[in-house]
């Protein structure tokens, strides 16, 4: 599973804001999730290498090319930089889904209490007589001003 699409190249341009919508943010979400995983068996791949040539080493003696361990700890290295920067992305995206779903919530608890203050007054202007329900209706005009 090497990154030969660039899929990895394309999670890590990937730009979050608190202004993509929800979809866009799962999207994203999912991208950077596959790129994860492409990173994930890149890096298996590269410590199997390492892990034979050590191996080689110990069992015939041979030793890898010096050019090779250099090449091989820098894309170690470059890997472990690519794996953080995925999972910062993942830990932004989750954070602007908090702020979309308590956004949410918020507009679903003022709707309820909305709804809740107008039953309230249809049933007070139902079943209290009409002198009571005037007298609180200016007391609530008073409580605006």
């Amino acid at each position: 599973m090497i990154d030969e699409d660039g899929t990895i190249t394309a999670a890590l341009a990937i730009l979050i804001s608190e202004t993509m919508t929800i979809p866009e943010l799962v999207a994203s979400k999912e991208k950077v999730e596959r790129a994860q995983a492409i990173l994930s068996s890149e890096s298996n791949q590269i410590n199997s290498q390492i892990e034979e040539a050590t191996s080689r080493k110990l069992r015939d003696g041979q030793y890898a090319e010096p050019e090779w361990w250099r090449r091989v700890n820098a894309a170690k290295r470059a890997k472990a930089w690519q794996r953080q920067r995925l999972q910062e992305k993942i830990g932004a995206i989750n954070r602007c889904l908090r702020i979309h779903h308590h956004a949410e919530t918020m507009r679903e608890d003022d709707k309820l209490r909305s709804d809740r203050a107008r039953a309230f007054v249809e049933v007070a202007r139902l079943h209290l007589p009409a002198e009571t329900y005037q007298k609180l209706w200016n007391i609530v005009k008073q409580l605006e001003h």
